[in-house]
């Protein structure tokens, strides 16, 4: 069977070479000489490109990208009232800012998709990300002919290159992110549209990040090349240096199985939240209006989240619940309308993990509950939980994280 195979393999191999396909290497040079060459692009001292942010749905927002040399990027996201996040790399480690999900920090070989995506992004010649490149074979893109190639990085998983055969320019990147919660990785694509002259290369304006369901348009307004780029530009923000130099002020990392229940001090915490009275099978609906609602009232409020969202059971009948859904914060915050300032309760906490499909929670829930009657604990109110996972990003409903939180006496 191995022989076949191996067989096979060079058959294919040789059918392309028959059929006058062009090699990796000739694909990338053609695509290299089209933008401008790799040599002015091997050393930059350092690029600016700032524009917008289109998501569906959602408010419009602003980005820039801010490189320095080879190893310094940092990219700053404005949402609006979604508010902001960062992604960045000082050379030394990568890290992740998000309003929901807190500080992601990625070093050695695990930041590696992290680092190619600047260095794409920053238009770096390809020998200077990859070991080398296959030829793959063709596939269409908008009804467009294009080759495909597997590019092979000198750590991790091989990336996907599409290339226009007529144009000779990058059409897409699939490539796998580290999950912040430290699970599976996470495909991406990257759609590059609109190649103009800009900063002495041809330069995309128009690019489509595509997360599963979720799409994101980003239109460039300004590129600048070789300004005058201080390390301040491109260094971490305050929370993301104390979260490297102290592992504990980072992400949670959640386990790949739950069930595993603990107590834990915790401190209260200040929230912005909605409540109110549902049915049972108003649950989803309510808690995706609930929670775009709280995060357009933050961003109006100037007041950025401090960890993913929640929701919180205060009594759960059959036929009604107590529902309270809303968003973590640094601060008290005053409310406007239903939206109001309240606090998750600090002290003695019984905790556990849930990974699956949000419709296997209340199983969790009682295996919460009868592990704390077996401490002989007695419950001080309601049980939180809260949503480490998006759902937009991870389609996979077996790969959900919730972890929930019940107060003890």
């Amino acid at each position: 069977m191995i022989e076949i195979l191996v067989c096979m393999g060079w058959m294919a191999a040789l059918a392309l070479a028959q059929a006058g396909a062009p090699s990796a290497e000739s694909v990338l040079e053609r695509f290299e000489a089209k933008v401008g060459g790799a040599e002015p692009r091997a050393r930059p001292k350092s690029l600016v490109v700032r524009g917008s942010i289109r998501t569906p749905g959602l408010d419009s927002g602003k980005f820039e990208q801010v490189y320095l040399g080879t190893d310094r990027a940092r990219w700053n996201f404005d949402y609006g009232a979604m508010g902001s996040a960062t992604w960045g790399t000082d050379g030394r480690v990568s890290w992740n800012t998000d309003p929901a999900m807190g500080i992601t920090i990625k070093e050695g070989d695990e930041q590696a998709p992290v680092l190619r995506l600047f260095a794409i992004s920053r238009g770096a010649p390809w020998k200077s990300v990859y070991e080398k490149a296959e030829l793959k074979g063709a596939r269409s893109i908008d009804d467009r002919p294009h080759h495909e190639l597997r590019m092979i990085p000198r750590a991790g998983k091989p990336d996907a290159w599409f290339v226009d055969q007529e144009t000779g320019l990058l059409s897409m990147v699939g490539l796998a992110l580290p999950d912040p919660l430290g699970g599976s990785e996470i495909p991406m694509e990257w759609h590059f549209r609109d190649w103009k002259s800009a900063a002495g290369a041809l330069r995309p304006h128009k690019i489509r990040q595509v997360v599963t369901a979720m799409a994101i348009e980003y239109v460039v307004e300004g590129i600048e090349a070789d300004g005058d780029v201080g390390r301040d530009r491109v260094a971490p923000p305050d929370d993301v240096r104390e979260a490297i130099a102290n592992p504990k002020k980072r992400s949670k990392a959640a386990p790949d199985k739950g069930g595993e229940c603990a107590i834990e001090m915790m401190e209260p915490q200040a929230v912005a939240s909605v409540r109110l009275t549902i049915k049972p099978t108003e649950v989803s609906k309510t808690l995706s209006g609930v929670l775009i609602e709280v995060m357009k009232y933050l961003g109006k409020a100037g007041v950025t989240p401090t960890g993913p969202p929640f929701s919180r059971y205060h009594r759960m009948g059959p036929d009604e619940l107590d529902l309270e859904a809303g968003m973590p914060v640094s601060k008290p915050v005053p409310g406007e309308g239903r939206i109001k300032g309240s606090e998750l309760p600090g002290g003695r906490i019984a905790v556990t993990w849930h990974v699956g499909n949000y419709d296997k929670l209340p199983e969790t829930h009682a295996l919460l509950e009868a592990w704390i009657k077996k401490q002989t604990l007695k419950s001080r109110g309601g049980a939180w939980e809260v949503y480490w996972t998006d759902p937009g990003l991870e389609p996979n409903p077996e790969k959900w994280k919730t972890q929930i939180f019940w107060p003890v006496e």
